[in-house]
């Protein structure tokens, strides 16, 4: 089977009964979801790995210049994609992949079993940023380019750009907050305790968000926030597997 999404990657199993989408995470790419998408395969579900726009690249402004709509559109038709392929769909996302994955669960018009979100700053009180990861990451690119020279005199339009995108996150979750509690499918919420970029605490203000929704909950006391890559992933794998396989349909 061919995935008609650029960058993409499909794991396929020995029938189409279950496909399970994995959203990267921002500045990530479908390396995020290698080793999680690999354990699932294992266990016989076909797994699709999209690649969000702008991503995977050499210069940073490939993801600068692509906007929140364009990944929403393109999130919505991996899924809606995968549902026409497989019998039965879930959807999950990694931090930004979070959000995309949770906007596409409160759509009933979407065929959705059921899915959840990693470290995913869906509900905050604080105003989230990633300045220095992104920083770090910026400056990680110009160097592999030999542009390093460069970096400080360009990194202040940069960060114009970088923080505009920041804002348009915000918005972005704005849009769908007062829908959380609309989703009418079983939910899973990952959150790592070592997690330095979206705070542990505000995983309780999710669970606010969304009341009457069947919700399962997995704190991991000693993960960070890529958790999809942790040396201590195994029981996070696990964690998925099972609300998976508790949430297939006979």
């Amino acid at each position: 089977m061919e995935i008609p999404f650029q960058g993409a990657k499909l794991l396929e199993a020995d029938d189409n009964k279950v496909g399970i989408v994995l959203f990267h995470a921002y500045t990530g790419s479908t390396n995020d979801m290698n080793m999680l998408g690999r354990s699932l395969n294992k266990l016989g579900y076909n797994v699709v790995m999209p690649l969000l726009k702008g991503h995977a690249t050499a210069d940073i402004m490939d993801i600068l210049d692509t906007d929140f709509t364009v990944w929403r559109k393109q999130s919505r038709e991996v899924v809606k994609w995968t549902t026409e392929q497989f019998e039965q769909v879930f959807v999950f996302g990694l931090s930004l992949g979070g959000l995309f994955a949770i906007e596409t669960l409160i759509d009933d018009s979407l065929s959705i079993v059921a899915g959840g979100t990693f470290n995913s700053p869906v509900v905050a009180e604080q105003y989230v940023t990633i300045d220095d990861v992104f920083k770090a990451y910026t400056r990680h690119l110009y160097k592999r380019n030999g542009e390093s020279d460069s970096f400080e005199d360009e990194w202040p339009q940069i960060k114009v750009s970088y923080t505009e995108q920041m804002h348009a996150l915000a918005q972005f979750k704005k849009s769908y907050r007062d829908r959380l509690g609309e989703i009418r499918r079983p939910v899973l919420l990952v959150q790592s305790l070592k997690d330095t970029m979206v705070r542990g605490a505000d995983i309780g203000e999710v669970v606010k968000a969304m009341p009457g929704v069947d919700l399962t909950l997995r704190t991991f006391p000693e993960n960070t926030h890529v958790i999809t890559v942790d040396r201590n992933r195994s029981a996070f794998e696990e964690t998925v597997a099972l609300f998976i396989e508790r949430n297939i349909q006979e």
